[in-house]
C-alpha cells in the first residue's frame, strides 16, 4: 500500500512524500473470499482493525500500520513533529 502526503506552507510549493507499507494476506480460498464480500466490510474498505472483517484476511503488516488504516501518521510526524505540540490561539 502506498499513501501520499502533501504539505504546503501558506504560499509555498507543495512538498510531497510517500509511505509504503506491505500487507501479506493469508491464503484465501473461494469460501473465505465469498464470506468477506458478503460482509458489510467487503463492500467498503479493508477494515483491518476489525478481526471479524478485513483483519481476518491479513497475516502480516510490514511498515506503518496507520498507513493501512488511514493516514501514514509516522511519516507525517517525521515531516511535522510540531503537530504534537499544543498551541493556544
Amino acid at each position: 500500500m502506498i499513501s501520499g502526503v502533501a504539505l504546503r506552507e501558506q504560499a509555498g510549493e507543495p512538498e510531497t512524500h510517500a509511505a509504503l507499507t506491505s500487507v501479506t494476506f493469508r491464503e484465501l480460498d473461494d469460501d473465505l473470499i465469498d464470506w468477506y464480500v458478503a460482509t458489510a466490510n467487503g463492500a467498503s474498505a479493508l477494515a483491518v482493525r476489525d478481526p471479524a472483517g478485513g483483519g481476518a484476511l491479513i497475516r502480516e503488516i510490514d511498515g506503518d500500520y496507520n498507513n493501512v488504516v488511514g493516514l501514514p501518521l509516522a511519516l507525517l510526524l517525521d515531516l511535522r513533529p510540531d503537530l504534537l505540540t499544543l498551541r493556544s490561539t
